[in-house]
């Protein structure tokens, strides 16, 4: 950040000092004296050093000002937005237990684009490699072949799905599409028993305050953590979890997680597999000569329960990469201090999705790991990013990358059953359930009885998108 003295001084003294001795009328000049030219010399040579001197010290003095005038912005604007929000929903628990989903979608998109956006994803990216520390997860998931074979753009529609349902109203078309796509998915595989998806849910909705207050600018508040409860609770209904083995507060998620672990987290060669898989995934989007190091990291943000689960080893032993791992828990420490302190917040949302209309394929103008689904633009393929990629061999969006798009109803499971999910939507629209299992639970009435106690008789697409 730079800045400039007002006044102007800087310039006129600091530029041009020179000129102003020449100009000065206490300065005889030689032409007045010539016998005595060395007095002009002598006092030019002593008025220099004080003028710098005072040029110097305004300087210092309005970067100082300017300095502290900036870190009081900070101080004031950095928990701007979290208390606005604790002015509005409560600040105890007492107080927001009456906020809906759609409330608690307002708090985490305010969590999650503007105040901890890296945590957040980071965070998400754990919960999901988490799951695949219990065996019967990765078992199902190795029996699917696609995971390890296709592990980029498996991980690409995960992403995909879980930005529609909070970047969208989750009564939105695009949402209720979405979570009825994962349906169609979850039912091809007849391995996914309702306590697995129950303990992904939990991670959901627990696993980001875990990184949030180890390693964010602030801690997270109630509020933030019942929001993600709520919010996760209600697309746990949506994708047909039972009602009745919900955890009631988001502290009987938390425990849940610990006592599902104790019992099932144990050490596997799928888990191992599965683990590799991601974590190279990782170290594809980075230069080589970086890849150990980053592998590394890796593995320090993973507990002893994961790391054994996984079956893989912290490299203390390596001088690189062992010694700049060391450095890690330093340098997240000055990281959130710096953010809390000298940063100021975001003040606007982020673009993830790129413009579209209704009927064309969409385009996701952020991505993570691989450019799936990312639009080929001269931007994309030629810009300061671009360049860099291609200079370290990294992927740039291409035909390769899915580039035409996607539409919803087609992503994951190579396409197939798009006119399933289609079908469970015109559903929808026409009064009925708009929400189906596909199957995977076998009492669909059960569910749709669930399903008319929470939004009444109709779709609640048709009030949200579609007048």
């Amino acid at each position: 950040m730079s800045h400039h003295n007002s006044s102007g001084e800087v310039h006129r003294y600091g530029s041009q000092p020179s000129q102003i001795i020449n100009n000065s009328p206490f300065l005889l000049t030689g032409s007045q004296y010539s016998n005595n030219s060395y007095l002009s010399d002598l006092v030019a040579s002593s008025l220099l050093p004080r003028l710098s001197d005072i040029s110097s010290a305004n300087l210092i003095l309005g970067v100082f000002v300017a300095t502290l005038i900036y870190l009081l912005v900070v101080h004031k604007l950095r928990f701007r937005a979290i208390r606005k929000l604790e002015k509005q929903y409560g600040s105890v628990s007492q107080d927001f237990q009456s906020i809906d989903y759609k409330d608690a979608q307002v708090i985490l998109a305010n969590l999650f684009l503007l105040e901890a956006p890296w945590v957040f994803l980071t965070a998400k990216d754990f919960a999901f490699l988490r799951a695949f520390g219990i065996s019967e997860i990765s078992d199902v998931s190795i029996k699917a072949k696609k995971m390890v074979d296709q592990t980029g753009l498996r991980y690409s529609d995960t992403v995909v799905f879980a930005t529609e349902w909070i970047m969208n109203p989750l009564d939105s078309e695009r949402a209720v599409l979405s979570i009825n796509r994962v349906n169609f998915i979850h039912s091809r595989f007849k391995g996914i028993k309702d306590d697995q998806m129950l303990y992904t849910l939990c991670l959901l909705i627990c696993e980001v305050f875990q990184w949030i207050d180890k390693y964010e600018w602030r801690q997270s508040v109630p509020l933030e953590k019942y929001a993600s409860y709520v919010f996760w609770k209600e697309v746990g209904i949506r994708m047909g979890i039972p009602e009745k083995i919900m955890p009631e507060t988001y502290e009987a998620c938390a425990q849940l997680i610990v006592d599902f672990e104790a019992a099932e987290m144990h050490p596997s060669h799928n888990n191992e597999r599965i683990a590799q898989g991601v974590i190279r995934l990782y170290q594809a989007t980075l230069p080589k000569f970086l890849r150990p190091l980053f592998k590394n990291i890796l593995i320090y943000f993973m507990d002893k329960r994961l790391r054994a689960a996984v079956m893989l080893r912290l490299d203390t032993k390596s001088m690189f990469v062992g010694k700049i791992t060391a450095l890690l828990p330093i340098a997240l420490w000055i990281r959130a201090k710096f953010v809390r302190h000298c940063m100021l917040p975001r003040m606007t949302v982020p673009t993830v999705f790129a413009p579209t209309k209704d009927g064309e394929r969409m385009h996701v103008v952020f991505w993570q790991m691989m450019p799936h689904y990312a639009q080929v633009t001269f931007s994309a393929k030629w810009g300061p990013n671009a360049l860099y990629r291609r200079a370290f061999g990294l992927a740039v969006p291409g035909d390769k990358w899915v580039s035409k798009g996607y539409k919803l109803e087609e992503v994951g499971y190579g396409g197939r059953g798009s006119e399933k999910v289609l079908e469970v939507m015109e559903r929808g629209k026409e009064g009925g359930c708009p929400y189906s299992t596909f199957g995977r639970v076998q009492n669909e009435g059960e569910l749709g009885g669930l399903y008319a106690k929470f939004y009444g008789k109709g779709c609640p697409i048709l009030q949200e998108t579609l007048e």
